[in-house]
């Protein structure tokens, strides 16, 4: 997946390992008995592996790829935890877990928050600022708003 990027090719191994143990550290730590929808399988790991093959095109570094790599993380197993405890241990899991796997990654660039990736303002699955974003979305609401007034 990643050999169509030269840049990021040499991290190939280090992904698939990050992911892997990312996804085993989640299954141990949540299970079905704290919640009926914390069930893991394998196809967590197509779904993330997927989502980062959308957005290669735009990865231009291993910072750009670490940051894809937390997003999407975030995006298929915080996004499914009910308390803040367990969101806040996924964020410090996923963060540990690229610390160890991409050593000479430049932290403050690669993990921090909030990590974005949107295709509303470009066609491409990209990483946006939170501003562009809000910027974006208020503009189309403000349409949205005019247009429903002329109806």
């Amino acid at each position: 997946m990643l050999s169509q990027r030269p840049a990021i090719k040499s991290h190939a191994e280090a992904l698939t390992e990050a992911m892997v143990e990312f996804y085993t550290k989640s299954q141990r730590h949540f299970t079905a008995d704290q919640q009926p929808h914390y069930i893991y399988s394998p196809r967590e790991l197509t779904r993330w592996k997927l989502a980062i093959f959308e957005a290669l095109t735009a990865i231009e570094d291993v910072e750009d790829l670490v940051r894809l790599f937390v997003h999407e993380g975030l995006r298929l197993f915080e996004d499914r935890l009910v308390y803040n405890e367990e969101k806040e241990w996924c964020n410090k899991a996923l963060d540990e877990v690229a610390n160890k796997w991409f050593p000479s990654m430049d932290n403050e660039k690669a993990l921090r928050r909030p990590i974005l990736f949107s295709n509303f303002i470009k066609k491409d699955y990209v990483s946006v600022s939170q501003e562009d974003l809000k910027q974006y979305i208020e503009g189309r609401l403000k349409t949205f708003y005019e247009e429903e007034l002329n109806v």
